[in-house]
């Protein structure tokens, strides 16, 4: 049976992990100030400035979409 990790004692190094999750929610605001996110990214968040488009790009392109069109079925 899997236990969860105890995160009360050091490791061999006297490290305490940090805990990654909390026991009461957080609001999103208060996620988005640490973050540092104000609003809404858009697309652009997500966009590369250097990709480029060439022949080998496309042809991953087109097998990712093919993969996910595949899948909806």
């Amino acid at each position: 049976m899997n236990q969860p990790m105890d995160t009360s004692y050091p490791d061999d190094a006297g490290h305490v992990p940090a805990a990654m999750f909390t026991k009461f929610p957080v609001p999103i605001h208060e996620l988005m100030k640490r973050q540092g996110i104000s609003g809404p990214q858009g697309l652009a968040a997500f966009a590369d400035p250097e990709w480029e488009l060439d022949e080998e790009s496309q042809r991953f392109l087109e097998a990712i979409f093919a993969e996910s069109d595949s899948g909806q079925s």
